[in-house]
């Protein structure tokens, strides 16, 4: 999530894996510090043994998601969403 205003949205990603019993970590990049978080978490993501599936979140930060696409060896999947819509609806 790279700003505030995505945390609604995300919580609601997080809330639907959590359904299924999927572990969900979520992680905020903000201001100054994004990028320096962001490369901290690819590091570490990189080295897990486990399989990691990145969902980033943004209403209008599509470099993040490139970064950590092009930087990440797993799957990244990016969500982008206007300020306001929140709803996801989970599969049945």
């Amino acid at each position: 999530v790279d700003e505030d205003r995505d945390s609604g949205y995300s919580e609601n990603i997080e809330s639907c894996l959590k359904k299924y019993q999927i572990p969900t970590k979520v992680a905020s990049l903000a201001g100054s510090s994004l990028t320096k978080t962001a490369l901290e978490l690819i590091d570490q993501y990189n080295q897990s043994l486990e399989p990691v599936v990145c969902i980033t979140v943004s209403e209008k930060n599509h470099l993040l998601s490139e970064m950590i696409s092009g930087s990440l060896r797993w799957p990244v999947i990016s969500c982008f969403h206007k300020v306001g819509n929140n709803t996801i609806t989970p599969a049945s």
